[in-house]
């Protein structure tokens, strides 16, 4: 019975939220109108201004448009008390509805089941409403139709092109130095795709400062590597100037002990002993000309004249020996000094392919 009786009331309450439904339909007709327009007409704005992510800007004011519409209806929308009300009326019951909602069932039940079976719905005004919708949609579509313009876009930014041009320098400097960082490449490509898309904003200006402190970075330490290879090479150079220097010294000790060695007879050691045999032959050889001298001229009596020709026979012969040991000094020198130029070439040719082998890596 219990059973029988709740079925019975679920089947009143259905034909009521059947007109509760029927009543709403026109709400939610009339909450849409004006949401559908805003989100069509910005989107039609946006298509021709801003041109760029139309596919989601579409379905984002899609989203916003069904939610207010939503929102609008849930708040004007018919409760079940008014439905049941507006059903009662439209069935001509009297309040016989309103009081079997209330009441257990009565005797007048079966003329109130008759009622609700033959019911008309209410009459709802939706054309209004979906008029101004499909008005909207022409809106459009008509906007879709309508050509975008070929160049609306703001004027470059001068500063941002400025700095991306600075950071791209110096990225290349230091790129002939040693190899770039890939991060540091990629950020720089992505600040000039912003910069192409002309969206340099204020995190791009903060990354590019970023990125400059990391490039000055990197060139700061390029540069201390660059002094210390420079150090190394010119102690290298004064380490080769120096043993050369020995090597130069020990040579032209060796070409003027040569040359006294030919100066003398031959039978020197060294080379003091080589130059003062020298120095002795070509005093006697400058007394035996002088005596020659003497006896030609049959002087021999004026001993104090031979004494001083045979002094100053010697000074001549001393002073041709120290002209041929100066000679060969000069020419030792000479020859010196061409090797030592020899030498700094290969050297300097040597470090500059060090340098350049450096340089690369």
């Amino acid at each position: 019975m219990a059973a029988g009786e709740e079925r019975r009331r679920q089947a009143v309450l259905a034909r009521i939220s059947r007109v509760r439904r029927h009543l709403n339909l026109e709400v939610l007709a009339r909450a849409a109108v004006g949401p559908v327009w805003v989100s069509i007409t910005a989107f039609v704005i946006w298509r021709i201004f801003v041109q760029r992510g139309l596919i989601i800007v579409a379905m984002v004011f899609g989203l916003i448009a069904a939610l207010v519409t939503w929102w609008l209806a849930r708040a004007r929308g018919v409760s079940q008390e008014r439905a049941s009300v507006i059903a009662d009326r439209q069935a001509q019951a009297g309040g016989l509805l309103l009081t079997r909602l209330e009441l257990p069932v009565g005797e007048w039940e079966l003329g109130l089941n008759q009622s609700l079976r033959d019911f008309p719905l209410p009459d709802i005004d939706v054309k209004r409403p979906l008029a101004f919708i499909g008005l909207a949609v022409c809106f459009l579509v008509s906007g879709m139709l309508v050509p975008q313009p070929r160049s609306v876009t703001a004027p470059p930014n001068a500063a941002a092109a400025t700095r991306v041009e600075e950071l791209t320098e110096k990225l290349e400097a230091i790129a002939k130095e040693e190899p770039l960082d890939a991060t540091a490449q990629e950020e720089l490509q992505r600040l000039q795709d912003e910069l192409a898309d002309n969206s340099f904003d204020t995190a791009d200006w903060e990354a590019a400062d970023a990125l400059e402190a990391q490039i000055d970075k990197q060139a700061a330490e390029a540069s201390r590597e660059l002094e210390r290879a420079e150090s190394a090479a010119k102690n290298l150079e004064q380490a080769l100037a120096q043993a050369n220097s020995g090597e130069s010294q020990q040579r032209e000790r060796d070409e003027l002990e040569k040359a006294l060695m030919e100066l003398s007879d031959g039978n020197a050691s060294d080379g003091e002993q080589a130059m003062q045999q020298a120095l002795g032959q070509n005093g006697q050889q400058g007394e035996q000309g002088e005596n020659g001298q003497q006896g030609e001229n049959g002087q021999q009596g004026e001993s104090g004249q031979q004494g001083e020709n045979g002094k100053e026979g010697q000074t001549v012969s001393r002073a041709r020996t120290e002209k041929k040991v100066s000679r060969a000094r000069t020419v030792s020198r000479a020859r010196t000094e061409k090797k030592v130029r020899t030498d700094s070439r290969a050297r300097t040719a040597r470090a500059s392919l060090e340098k350049g082998r450096r340089g690369p890596t």
